[in-house]
């Protein structure tokens, strides 16, 4: 069964990505395409979600299956996968494509920067910015939409049956034998 709190808590990590993806447009590409500040949001709202399931399982008197934590988990991370790209999307290729553009570009650029401080060779830093190009050509359909969307489902799935594993807690059967004495 999946519960209205996990709707509800899907919603709130969705809304924080999405705030997060409004501040940083408005500040600009630098902040926009920053991988750490981004990481740091998006494991933060993966701790919320970890700690709302938590919370779900105290809710229904300490005790949860395996099946019930997973669902619910992956339906947190479903509505939230969905929110959050679908704002990006907006954001990147429907209401400003040439800031979408600035993101791609400070992105090859950072790589490139990366890749020099390792001494990549000259074919391999080119390799890597023609593939990240495709990439970012091919999010900016409906399809790739879909497919991020897809990629971020197959996540909390993989991460929700970590987190149901061990979150799920059921009753001890020994405990109502006790009472009955």
């Amino acid at each position: 069964m999946i519960y209205p709190y996990s709707y509800r808590t899907g919603l709130i990590g969705a809304g924080i990505i999405a705030v997060w993806t409004i501040i940083a447009y408005i500040v600009g590409v630098s902040l926009y395409s920053n991988f750490w500040v981004s990481s740091v949001i998006s494991i933060g709202v993966l701790i919320y979600l970890i700690i709302a399931l938590k919370n779900l399982r105290k809710q229904l008197g300490g005790f949860i299956t395996f099946q019930q934590a997973f669902l619910n988990f992956v339906v947190m991370g479903l509505i939230v996968t969905v929110i959050s790209q679908a704002i990006n999307y907006l954001v990147l290729y429907v209401i400003d494509p040439s800031f979408g553009q600035a993101v791609t570009d400070a992105i090859i650029e950072k790589t490139i920067g990366f890749m020099e401080k390792f001494n990549t060779p000259d074919d391999a830093i080119e390799q890597a910015i023609i593939g990240m190009e495709d990439e970012f050509s091919n999010q900016s359909s409906f399809i790739g939409l879909l497919k991020n969307i897809s990629k971020g489902v197959l996540f909390y799935a993989v991460v929700g049956v970590i987190v149901a594993a061990i979150i799920k807690r059921k009753p001890d059967i020994f405990a109502e034998a006790e009472t009955l004495d």
